[in-house]
């Protein structure tokens, strides 16, 4: 079958053509070794200054020198700190969609040590009578948040190592009115991803 595709794209596709293609494909995006000559003085068209940026982008990342994220999450979590079990889906959703090379989590409430332990309001002067807790706690309970992604995304691609970095989180602080601190709040959960990846 694939022979027959070769001589058909032979047959279809003229020679003269084919070197056209190959030549525009070379303007459009020379490649980074030896297309094109640019100041290495191999004769061939100078990189253009607006594919530059795009050059930095095809290099692979380099490798994070304190080991892969499944390495790093055995000291980001402190005793007596486990991930919990990815919690069961509440309706009819995934918990996790992949679209291209990007995983998308759904809604994740602290869990870990439990729910329960995380059900208060997070305000500007704490009042435990009143169900209000200070900002160490809501750091606390975004931390959690990010302990249960971590659980969910594991327990959906096998490893933590398939994830390269997180690109974007948004969350929801339950506060009292006269609290503003919501960024350092939610710095609980974005501290321990960056910790992880």
């Amino acid at each position: 079958m694939f022979k027959q595709i070769k001589t058909f794209s032979e047959k279809v596709i003229p020679e003269n053509l084919k070197e056209k293609m190959k030549e525009l494909g070379q303007t459009i995006a020379p490649s980074a070794h030896g297309g094109g000559g640019g100041a290495s003085g191999s004769g061939g068209p100078e990189e253009k200054p607006e594919l530059v940026p795009l050059r930095a982008l095809q290099k692979a990342p380099p490798a994070n020198p304190e080991g892969t994220p499944e390495m790093r999450l055995l000291v980001v979590l402190q005793p007596p700190e486990v991930l919990p079990p990815p919690p069961a889906p509440g309706g009819a959703y995934s918990p996790v969609v992949i679209i291209g090379n990007t995983a998308y989590v759904s809604g994740i409430g602290p869990l870990s040590p439990d729910a329960a332990a995380h059900v208060a309001k997070v305000g500007a002067s704490e009042d435990p009578a009143s169900g209000i807790v200070g900002m160490d706690a809501g750091k606390r309970a975004a931390r959690a948040c990010a302990l249960t992604m971590l659980a969910v995304l594991r327990a959906q691609l096998g490893s933590l190592n398939h994830v390269k970095r997180l690109v974007k989180a948004t969350g929801f602080v339950n506060c009292t009115p006269d609290f503003a601190q919501q960024p350092e709040v939610m710095n609980g959960f974005s501290e321990t991803m960056i910790e992880v990846f």
